[in-house]
């Protein structure tokens, strides 16, 4: 595990390993890359508030990582495992079958409000498509906080 430390997360195995996975990380191009998160407002949103003559606060690490928490332990299957150091580790246990998924997010040192994260079964089986929508729920969980997806880069 590589807990955030080296500054990114792991890629997912190749679909020949047989498990389900998605990851800011992986090649933009591949089937298992999800465009990150951010919790900084907007360019727009920023103009916009310009034009009223009002700011817009910017949020720090600690204070985007306690909403990530406190949405991911609102989750019935989900265990934070680690919340320290810009990086956030959690299980879902799936209650039918009892098998554990990792997700962990990394919160970036070099681009102020972007989030990459990781979506992994730690066994085989499963597919892409439960850690997508996983991931979309948390994600819009997170929207009335100012939580939005980048997008998928442009390359």
């Amino acid at each position: 595990r590589r807990n955030g430390r080296s500054g990114y997360l792991n890629q997912c195995p190749s679909k020949r390993a047989g498990r389900g996975c998605v990851s800011t990380f992986d090649d933009p191009y591949d089937s298992s890359y999800v465009p990150p998160w951010t919790y900084a407002p907007s360019e727009e949103a920023r103009a916009a508030a310009a034009k009223r003559g009002q700011e817009v606060a910017t949020k720090s690490i600690d204070s985007a990582m306690g909403e990530l928490v406190t949405v991911l332990r609102a989750q019935p299957d989900a265990t934070v495992v680690e919340a320290r150091d810009r990086y956030v580790l959690a299980e879902f246990r799936d209650p039918n079958f009892g098998f554990v998924d990792d997700v962990e997010f990394l919160f970036s040192s070099d681009t102020p409000g972007l989030v990459g994260y990781r979506s992994a079964a730690r066994v085989k089986g499963g597919d892409d498509k439960r850690h997508r929508n996983r991931i979309k729920a948390l994600r819009v969980a997170l929207q009335p906080n100012g939580w939005t997806s980048v997008g998928r880069l442009n390359m």
